[in-house]
């Protein structure tokens, strides 16, 4: 089941207005999850995290994982959105994504199964929380992206000016120092 309780919408009542939430926090992005999810699957390593829903025997709740799992569900039931308030426009693209897509996703999925809620929310914390010095995920900046797409853009115009400065080598490492620390700037510039 949809968390009614997740902290990206907020408290809701029922499994449709968990689902319309999830849909609400950005319509573009959960079409291009669907369309992700179709295409190549679930990412085999970023597992659900689970608690026993204690008014439904044998039925969980994901904790985390609410937008992968939304999804998945109307990637494999399309009639779920029949329960919410998405356009007709909306429901007519996500008809063409699903339609379009090699496949449902998958079968089953990998779970961790926590004993309550307080226990999934210790490691929520450490996957999601900000502040925690380097203990959660730290989000890659613009030359991690560029580093690991092999887009040397950015990297390329600081190896020239490297190159060809008249800086002294403090200066430059000072100057250097500042750009890497803010390539947003130097991204905007280039593209420009």
């Amino acid at each position: 089941l949809l968390d009614v309780e997740n902290p990206r919408i907020g408290a809701v009542g029922t499994q449709s207005e968990a689902l319309e939430a999830i849909i609400n926090l950005n319509a573009d992005h959960f079409k291009r999850m669907l369309s992700s999810i179709g295409d190549h699957g679930l990412d085999p390593g970023d597992s659900f995290y689970v608690i026993v829903d204690d008014l439904e025997l044998g039925t969980y709740i994901v904790v985390d994982g609410n937008r992968r799992l939304s999804a998945l569900k109307v990637l494999q039931n399309q009639a779920l959105l029949n329960g919410t308030k998405a356009t007709d426009g909306f429901k007519k693209t996500v008809a063409g994504l699903i339609q379009a897509a090699p496949n449902e996703g998958p079968e089953s999925v990998d779970c961790v199964i926590f004993a309550d809620r307080g226990e999934a929310d210790d490691w929520i914390e450490r996957r999601h929380g900000v502040g925690l010095d380097g203990e959660s995920r730290i989000p890659w900046g613009t030359l991690e992206k560029q580093r690991f797409q092999h887009d040397r853009s950015i990297l390329d115009v600081i190896d020239f000016v490297e190159k060809n400065s008249t800086f002294s080598d403090d200066e430059w490492a000072a100057v250097k120092r500042s750009v890497e620390a803010k390539p947003s700037v130097l991204a905007r510039f280039l593209e420009s």
